[in-house]
């Protein structure tokens, strides 16, 4: 199903991928919405992969052991989760870059919105400029 777009409006996904296109026009490929949450770079991937397991309240041994609950890949761009791969760390800069693009358009609507221009107005995920 499509979402409603009244007309003279733009979706938040398309505001999204213009101001992607305008922060990374090399690298914005308009995949980036789809990237998850909480990957780690790289670098915090090296300063970290070697350090011992965190230790809970339950660090005497007694704890029952967990099998991990499966899981769908079904929705993940990407089937790994070794942050050391390269899937993991392209998946991983679309996500940043996506971010920045998300972080970007706050600002621009945040201040449109505080100044009460007639040329923005902001109605359930849609962008209207007049």
């Amino acid at each position: 199903m499509t979402d409603f777009i009244p007309r003279g409006y733009i979706s938040i996904d398309k505001a999204l991928d213009h101001l992607g296109r305008e922060l990374f026009p090399a690298e914005w490929n308009g995949q980036e919405r789809k990237a998850r949450a909480n990957l780690i770079g790289a670098d915090e991937w090296l300063r970290i992969k070697d350090l011992a397991p965190a230790r809970g309240s339950d660090a005497g041994g007694s704890a029952p052991d967990r099998k991990p609950a499966a899981k769908s890949n079904a929705n993940s761009p990407h089937s790994t989760d070794d942050p050391s791969s390269d899937s993991y760390q392209k998946e991983y800069r679309a996500g940043k870059r996506y971010e920045a693009a998300r972080d970007r358009l706050h600002v621009l609507l945040e201040g449109a919105i505080s100044k009460r221009p007639s040329w923005i107005l902001l109605m359930g995920g849609c962008i209207r400029s007049t």
